[in-house]
């Protein structure tokens, strides 16, 4: 439900995508910044839990150096390989799926704001489908557990991503069904928000977690312009095919992860 929180905001995102359609990108960014209002609502309303009041009256406060400290640092090291390599081939998927549309032929021959539309029409139909993956994934972790989900949707990742940019589709093929079919293994990040936590002490739960993602996106700030820059000018796809197999070393970590603590 977190992740499909998520997802709902991107969704708001393309809708503004569309009915902005060929006006300048300023406007968008303007749209964001009112979200970030909830902040403060946050703050005031939404409590810590019960868990954390607890382990904090009772015991001292760590530092984020203690996630490298004995019996932590592997678990922190793994976490940032899964989060890293898991986030730079998504990133470089939502960024550069997008340039790859409207560089193909068929897209550069349209107006603006039908390019636009084209692109927003598309990456809805990609959260839309990951809002499935959201519940599928959720299901898949009550059978298997956690980490087998997890390197299952990463799995997945990688063969559909491989048969959407190695091959050569048509327009309504790949905007309408490869592109979304992508979009539906991004369900495997919903589970990150129950993996993560658990694999850290109480008071280093939210410290743990959020440090391995963040970082994680750094690394997926830096991968994303570089498969970008490592593809010809004007076909993306190589850079999507090869992006895509970052999924398998972040599967391979996934699989050496701890049990999480319930």
């Amino acid at each position: 439900m977190l992740q499909t929180g998520v997802n709902l905001g991107v969704l708001g995102a393309c809708l503004a995508g569309v009915l902005l359609g060929g006006q300048h990108p300023r406007w968008i960014f303007l749209i964001g910044v009112v979200p970030a209002l909830l902040v403060f609502w946050i703050r005031r309303n939404v409590p810590e839990p019960e868990t954390w009041h607890a382990a904090k009256v009772s015991g001292n406060q760590p530092s984020v150096l203690e996630l490298f400290g004995a019996g932590i640092r592997r678990t922190t090291l793994l976490s940032i390989t899964v989060c890293a390599c898991s986030l730079t081939a998504w990133w470089a998927f939502m960024f550069w799926q997008a340039q790859h549309v409207r560089s193909l032929p068929e897209v550069v021959k349209m107006s603006g704001s039908e390019r636009d539309r084209l692109v927003a029409i598309t990456f809805a139909l990609i959260i839309g489908v990951s809002i499935v993956g959201n519940f599928v994934a959720g299901a898949l972790a009550r059978k298997i557990g956690w980490r087998g989900a997890i390197v299952a949707m990463f799995g997945g990742f990688v063969i559909t991503t491989t048969l959407t940019f190695g091959p050569n589709h048509s327009l309504a093929a790949l905007t309408q069904f490869w592109l979304p079919a992508v979009g539906f293994w991004s369900g495997v990040f919903g589970l990150f928000t129950m993996l993560m936590p658990p694999l850290f002490p109480t008071l280093l739960r939210t410290t743990g977690a959020g440090f391995c993602y963040n970082i994680g996106r750094i690394f997926a700030a830096f991968g994303t312009v570089f498969f970008g820059l490592v593809s010809k000018v004007g076909d993306y796809r190589a850079a999507l095919l090869y992006a895509g197999f970052l999924f398998i070393p972040a599967a391979v970590a996934a699989m050496f992860l701890p049990r999480p603590k319930e």
